[in-house]
């Protein structure tokens, strides 16, 4: 009978969970204020996520290499879908994630205007109180002089979804390779366990 014994085939440790947690919270963070840091941080992340899930593939060895080639595959086959253009917009994306990206943004996003005096972008909750708004309380029939602050054109949503829709598939990526980096934990496991049924039986 062989003495080696598998490991467990799925297993959430409590470091794990709370690492989980914490992604989570900080990826909603990051689509809610969706802005060019935020692009820059969650894509830098992605990238360095796949380089080092591609490393680990290649020198190291058991369940961890296992799970390494799971995550870099998924994360790698997933990311091209995004580059077509209608997955850039969740109104006309196909992609299933793209889809469930669209209530979130429906959610999160703000009117955002320009200041015509100082050209300053700001959200609706900004504008103060009694200046003229595009599209609101009868603009442009307003006389201007009578506001000294300015008067409100609309401008585009904040976040913008040239920001919003990047950090969101960036996400999905993350969140497939770490699906698909317990699945392949899981495969691993289950086939030592079969060569052990097997060296048993023998």
């Amino acid at each position: 009978m062989s003495n080696a014994v598998s490991p467990p085939a799925l297993r959430v440790s409590l470091r794990e969970f709370l690492v989980v947690f914490s992604a989570f919270a900080v990826g909603f963070t990051a689509l809610a204020f969706a802005n060019s840091w935020w692009l820059a941080a969650v894509s830098g992340v992605t990238l360095l996520a796949v380089i080092a899930a591609a490393v680990i593939s290649l020198v190291d060895r058991g369940k961890r290499q296992a799970s390494a080639i799971g995550f870099a595959v998924s994360a790698v086959c997933y990311l091209p879908l995004f580059l077509q253009g209608r997955e850039a917009d969740p109104f006309t994306g196909r992609l299933p994630t793209t889809q469930m990206l669209q209530p979130i943004f429906l959610a999160v996003r703000e009117q955002s205007y320009v200041n015509s005096r100082t050209r300053e972008i700001v959200k609706e909750t900004e504008i103060p109180r009694g200046a003229p708004v595009e599209g609101k309380g009868g603009f442009p029939t307003y006389g201007r002089r009578a506001f000294s602050g300015g008067y409100f054109l609309r401008a585009d949503s904040i976040p913008a979804l040239e920001h919003f829709m990047p950090v969101g598939h960036c996400l999905w990526a993350l969140l497939l390779g770490y699906v698909g980096a317990k699945f392949a934990g899981w495969v691993y496991v289950r086939r030592l366990r079969e060569q052990e049924s097997q060296v048993a039986a023998g």
